[in-house]
């Protein structure tokens, strides 16, 4: 003969069968909130670092503008020809240091 479960058993099994789920689903929650907290540090640190290297960029970009202002001016050409072609106004004399 087949025994019958009574139900102070049943209920024994059941609080038994919830106190493990809760058991897991809260070691769950709790690893994968320390990985989310992990992560959010590292997202972080990789905003601070994209940051700074936007402000480098604005910067060089602040001195690509300015040098290309430079270009433009009649200094910047006298200043190519003097050093790279080796010319002069008429008249003026240019000391060259000995090698």
């Amino acid at each position: 003969m087949v025994k019958r479960a009574t139900k102070g058993s049943l209920a024994k099994f059941t609080i038994l069968g919830i106190l493990v789920l809760m058991v897991v689903l809260g070691s769950v929650c709790f690893f994968k909130t320390r990985e989310l907290k992990a992560q959010e540090r590292d997202y972080k640190h990789q905003y601070a670092e994209l940051k700074s290297e936007s402000e480098e960029l604005k910067q060089n970009n602040e001195k690509i503008k300015d040098y290309e202002e430079y270009t433009k001016t009649r200094k910047f050409y006298e200043n190519v020809a003097r050093q790279k072609l080796g010319l002069a106004y008429p008249g003026e004399v240019v000391f060259e240091p000995a090698e």
